[in-house]
C-alpha cells in the first residue's frame, strides 16, 4: 500500500506520506490489536472459506464492565490505522460513557484481505460487499463483549466518518437490535443513493478557494483554462510535461488522468483543510495556498502561461514539498494519481484495488466538472467499460437504492448526522434537520472540513468544532441518546442475527412501531412453540405490537388460502375486525406515514 489515505475520497497527499510517517497526525491513544477468523461469505457460513480480521480495542475509559458501553468506530476503505487516526472524538468520550472503544478493519483493507487466488478479480472480489463487511462488525462485537465481560445487552454506538460513516448508519438500520444508535460523520448518504448533483463535490471545492479571495479563485479557472487553451489545443504537450516537472510526458492518451491529478491537488486541500498542520502540510492549507503560491487577495489576476504556471507550484508544493519532503526530482502522475474508478482518488497497492472494486459495484459515487459550477475542464463519469474490462462486472447504482433507504427517517431511529459545510462530500450529505425529528438530528459544522468533528481535539480548533451547538453537540447528542438507549433493548442472541430476516418496520421519534407477523423467524404468533417468547419480546420494545392468533401455529395468519375450518381466533384478527391482515397494516396509522 502506497499510503494510508482519509475515509473517502480525494485524500492523495495524506495517503502518499502516511506510509513513510511524514505526515501521519497519529493519534496518542495505543490500541491492542485482535484478529478474528471471519467467514468469507456469512450467507453460506458452513462451506465458506474464512478469513483473519484485525479489530483494535483500547479500554482506558472503562472502569465498569458490568455497566459498560462499546463506542464501535466502523472501518472505511483503508488500513485499520487510518479509522483509529480520523475518528478520535470516542476517545475523548470513553471515559464519560465508562465506554470500550473497539475499531475494525474492513474486508479486503489493510491486513485483513483473504488468501485467495487472483486470476479472475470478479471472483476474488465477491464478497467485498457493504452487507458482508455489516455482518463482520457484529460478529466482531460479539466477540468483543464476550471477551471483556460486558453485557450483551449494553448499549452499542456505531461511529464513522464518510464512507465509514454510511456504514455506521447502516448498522443501526439493519442491526438496530444490535448497535442501539449511530453516529455517521461526512457520510455521503444521498451521493451513494444518486439523489444529490454529481457537480456538487467540485462546486464545493471551487467555492473554498471563493472564500479566501475572488483573485485566487480566478487564477485556478485561469491556469486551467491555459493549460487546456493554450497547451493541449495548440498541442505544446512537450511543453506542459516540462511545465509540471512530470516524469512521464503528458500525451493526449494520458491527458485525463493528467487532468484529474492536476484537480485532486486543489480539491484535497479543500477536503483536508484542517486549522492545524499535519506533517508538513500546514493549517488552513486551501488559504495558505492562496496567500503564498496562487494569487493574494485583491491582487492582479494572472492569465495564460503565468496563470498555468501558478497551478505547476501548486501541484509541486501538494504533492512534494508537503508530503514527500520535497525529494522527488519529477513527478510521477500515474504513481501519484493512478487512473481508477474513482475520479477524486482511489490511492495505490490493496487499498485502491479493493476501492476500485467497490466504486465499479454498489459504491458508485459519480463526480464530474463543468467549468460553470467549478473553475476545472469539463469532465465526464462513465465507468462501464472500464470496470468490465478490468474486473468483468458493471456498475449497479440501483443497489444502493434497493439496499439503503433514501427515507432513512422512515425506516431507523437515534442516528446523529454531522456535515462540514466546507466539505466538498458535503453536498452528498444531510444538510439541516431533514425530518424535522429530534430522533435524527443533523448538526451543521460551520466551515469545517471532511468529518473534521471526529477528529481528536486540537489546540488550534475553530469556534464551530468547539461550540456547543456544533462538535460538543455531537458529544451531547450522543449523550442524550446512548444513555436511554437501553429503553429500548431487543433480547435475542447478538449471533442469531444470521438466521433472521426483520419484517417489522422500524420508525422514528417518539418511539419504534414494530409490526409482527409479516415475515420474521417466529417473531410472532401465539401458538407457535418458538414465537411464544418473541410475543413477548415484541411487547417488551416500546411502541410495538403484536397480533396474537391464540392457539395458532407457525404464520397461521398468513397462509394464503381460507379454509371452513380457520379457528375463530384466525377470523377474529384476519377476517372481523380489519377484514384481513393486509388491510390491517394498509390502514394502521403509523404504517401509512
Amino acid at each position: 500500500m502506497g499510503g494510508i489515505r482519509l475515509l473517502l475520497g480525494c485524500a492523495g497527499a495524506f495517503a502518499a506520506v502516511a506510509a513513510n510517517g511524514e505526515a501521519r497526525l497519529a493519534s496518542p491513544v495505543a490500541p491492542v490489536q485482535h484478529v478474528i477468523q471471519q467467514p468469507l461469505d456469512h450467507n453460506n457460513r458452513a462451506s465458506s472459506p474464512t478469513f483473519g480480521q484485525r479489530y483494535w480495542t483500547n479500554a482506558a475509559g472503562v472502569t465498569d464492565n458490568s455497566s459498560a458501553r462499546v463506542f464501535f468506530l466502523c472501518g472505511g476503505e483503508s488500513p485499520l490505522e487510518s479509522t483509529w487516526d480520523n475518528i478520535g472524538q470516542p476517545f475523548e468520550w470513553a471515559a464519560e460513557f465508562n465506554a470500550l472503544v473497539v475499531a475494525t478493519e474492513h474486508r479486503y483493507y489493510g491486513q485483513s484481505v483473504p488468501d485467495l487466488h487472483r486470476s479472475a478479480p470478479a471472483a476474488f472480489y465477491q464478497f467485498l460487499t457493504m452487507e458482508q463487511a455489516l455482518q463482520d462488525y457484529v460478529e466482531v462485537l460479539t466477540k468483543v463483549k464476550a471477551d471483556y465481560r460486558i453485557p450483551k445487552e449494553a448499549s452499542v454506538i456505531a461511529v464513522g466518518g464518510s464512507y465509514s460513516g454510511v456504514l455506521s448508519a447502516l448498522l443501526r438500520v439493519h442491526y438496530p437490535e444490535v448497535y442501539h444508535m449511530s453516529v455517521a460523520a461526512s457520510a455521503p448518504w444521498l451521493q451513494l443513493m444518486g439523489l444529490s448533483s454529481p457537480t456538487k463535490y467540485f462546486e464545493i471545492v471551487s467555492a473554498n478557494y471563493l472564500q479566501v479571495s475572488r483573485s485566487c479563485h480566478d487564477t485556478i479557472r485561469n491556469g486551467f483554462s491555459a493549460v487546456m487553451d493554450h497547451y493541449v489545443a495548440g498541442g505544446a504537450y512537450a511543453a506542459l510535461s516540462e511545465l509540471f516537472h512530470t516524469c512521464d510526458p503528458v500525451t493526449p492518451r494520458n491527458l485525463d488522468n493528467f487532468l484529474d491529478w492536476l484537480r485532486n491537488a486543489f480539491s484535497d486541500l479543500a477536503q483536508t483543510n484542517y486549522p492545524y498542520a499535519i506533517g508538513a502540510m500546514p493549517g488552513h492549507p486551501v488559504a495558505y495556498v492562496c496567500e503564498n503560491i496562487v494569487a493574494k487577495a485583491n491582487a492582479t489576476v494572472p492569465t495564460g502561461v503565468a496563470a498555468a504556471e501558478r497551478l505547476a507550484r501548486v501541484a509541486e508544493f501538494y504533492y512534494n514539498n508537503a508530503t514527500n519532503g520535497g525529494t522527488l526530482e519529477c513527478l510521477n502522475v500515474s504513481f501519484l494519481f493512478p487512473y481508477c474508478s474513482d475520479r477524486c482518488w482511489c490511492g495505490t497497492g490493496e487499498a485502491a484495488a479493493s476501492w476500485n472494486y467497490q466504486q465499479c459495484t454498489e459504491v458508485t459515487i459519480p463526480t464530474v466538472t463543468t467549468n460553470v459550477t467549478d473553475v476545472s475542464p469539463p469532465s465526464v463519469c462513465n465507468l462501464t467499460d472500464w470496470c468490465g474490462e478490468k474486473y468483468g462486472v458493471t456498475p449497479v447504482p440501483r443497489r444502493m437504492q434497493e439496499w439503503q433507504p433514501a427515507a432513512v427517517q422512515n425506516a431507523s431511529s437515534r442516528i446523529v448526522w454531522s456535515t462540514g459545510t466546507a466539505d466538498p462530500w458535503g453536498g452528498g450529505c444531510f444538510q439541516d434537520n431533514f425530518t424535522g425529528n429530534a430522533e435524527m438530528p443533523v448538526l451543521r459544522v460551520e466551515g469545517g472540513a471532511h468529518h473534521y468533528d471526529m477528529r481528536l481535539s486540537n489546540a488550534n480548533d475553530t469556534a464551530s468544532v468547539r461550540g456547543a451547538q456544533h462538535g460538543k453537540g455531537v458529544s451531547v447528542e450522543v449523550a442524550r441518546r446512548a444513555r436511554v438507549a437501553s429503553q429500548v433493548r431487543f433480547t435475542q442472541s447478538v449471533t442469531d442475527h444470521h438466521t433472521m430476516t426483520w419484517g417489522f418496520r422500524m420508525r422514528t421519534a417518539p418511539h419504534l412501531h414494530v409490526v409482527c407477523a409479516i415475515q420474521s423467524r417466529r417473531i410472532c404468533g401465539g401458538g407457535s412453540p418458538k414465537g411464544a417468547s418473541h410475543v413477548g419480546f415484541t411487547q417488551s420494545v416500546v411502541g410495538a405490537e403484536a397480533l396474537r392468533v391464540k392457539g395458532g401455529t407457525h404464520h397461521t395468519m398468513i397462509r394464503g388460502v381460507h379454509d371452513a375450518n380457520d379457528t375463530v381466533s384466525f377470523r377474529g384478527v384476519c377476517n372481523t375486525e380489519k377484514a384481513h391482515l393486509w388491510r390491517w397494516i394498509a390502514g394502521h396509522e403509523a404504517l401509512r406515514t
